[in-house]
């Protein structure tokens, strides 16, 4: 397995946690340095990120990369497909040697550290490129790469990043490359609701939005978003701030819609305490500082309850979430590694390498919650409105 280093804030308070008999999880939070990458717990809500060295993964050197399958000499352009099935294409052979020539990958990842880090090393026990990331929240990626991006030397070669109207502003602007002009062709039984932003990117990991809640503090479990709006969850309730994420305001649009403006009301009248992201509400909810945490996601709530923190969630029926997408730099130093590892997570393999293991969703189907209502980019302008019937403004 190989080692990644990374510098993550959040490990501090892991630390802390961990003391307590508390686990810790990643999700949208800062960068810091990470001790183990077998040790190290785990989209998408939000905190500030500093700027921190990209964390590194070290090249495996345990295993071989994976072969390819070998191709004739008409197929292995980068244009076209290498061979294999409608879900799982081998990439082309000259887009291997190329990638592998330049041996190196940096990429910015809204998903839980847990999993850029897993993804990582399944990339690397297939080809030898050192893959290095950064995990920023949404806001901040968008931020850090548009102003890197802005001036033609971004740091990363690719970002996984929400599905939002920032994708159509960097394609516009000439920081993305769509990914048919980059060269990288979408698997042919790939979904086509899942491609995305006019066919210039797609969706490669669907995070739905759960309810956490603290066992200790929670005899009951909660059946539904109302539970929120419950006499018992008065002054016990950590809210990831609507205004850090679009994927918030998306999920809080949902709500709105489901039950009406009374709920968030409602759950306004209970005096939430509102956290920078998913990450310190999960964190407070270990704690015990809080009752319930919402909006969540279920990797980071997965890496706590592996440290033994008292906290679990449920995923209700009518439930949205956070849609991350893949772009390459148009700038990318290396662009053939960010091109092989685009290819790489839109097959069926890489994909659910990407999203299964972390109780995340796969386009694919994998994993997605039967109620699951994708999010509606009109509800951005619904943004200020959820943000007064909160109160978080």
């Amino acid at each position: 397995m190989a080692h990644l280093r990374t510098r993550w804030i959040w490990l501090a308070l892991v630390l802390a946690l961990a003391a307590a008999a508390c686990g810790g999880g990643d999700g949208d939070d800062e960068p810091t340095e990470a001790a183990d990458a077998a040790d190290d717990p785990t989209e998408a809500a939000e905190e500030e990120a500093t700027e921190e060295e990209p964390a590194e993964t070290e090249a495996p050197t345990e295993e071989e990369p994976a072969a390819t399958e070998e191709v004739s000499e008409d197929g292995g352009s980068e244009e076209a497909a290498a061979g294999g099935d409608a879900e799982n294409p081998e990439p082309p052979a000259d887009l291997v040697a190329a990638a592998e020539e330049e041996g190196s990958l940096v990429f910015y990842s809204v998903p839980d550290e847990s999993i850029a880090q897993g993804i990582s090393e399944e990339f690397m026990a297939r080809y030898d490129v050192t893959v290095e990331f950064v995990r920023l929240v949404s806001a901040d990626l968008q931020q850090r790469f548009a102003a890197e991006a802005s001036t033609g030397e971004p740091a990363a070669d690719l970002i996984l990043l929400s599905d939002t109207p920032f994708f159509g502003e960097a394609f516009d602007e000439g920081w993305l490359t769509p990914l048919p002009e980059a060269g990288v062709e979408y698997p042919e039984a790939f979904p086509e609701e899942f491609i995305t932003q006019d066919g210039r990117t797609a969706v490669v990991s669907v995070n739905g939005t759960v309810l956490g809640y603290n066992t200790d503090l929670v005899t009951e479990p909660p059946t539904d978003w109302t539970d929120l709006a419950s006499e018992a969850a008065a002054g016990n309730i950590a809210i990831s701030d609507p205004t850090t994420s679009a994927a918030n305001v998306f999920f809080w649009n949902l709500i709105r819609n489901e039950y009406g403006d009374e709920l968030l009301e409602q759950i306004a009248a209970n005096e939430p305490t509102f956290t920078g992201g998913a990450v310190p509400s999960a964190q407070a909810l270990a704690a015990g500082e809080v009752a319930y945490a919402t909006p969540q996601v279920s990797a980071i709530l997965d890496g706590l309850i592996a440290e033994g923190a008292p906290v679990d969630y449920i995923l209700p029926d009518v439930t949205t979430g956070s849609e991350i997408a893949v772009g390459i730099s148009t700038e990318a130093a290396n662009p053939n590694a960010a091109r092989l590892f685009a290819h790489f997570i839109l097959t069926r393999e890489g994909n659910e390498l990407l999203t299964v293991p972390y109780n995340t969703a796969s386009p694919w189907g994998t994993n997605l919650p039967a109620g699951y209502e994708r999010p509606d980019p009109a509800a951005l302008g619904t943004a200020e409105e959820i943000y007064s019937l909160l109160g978080a403004q």
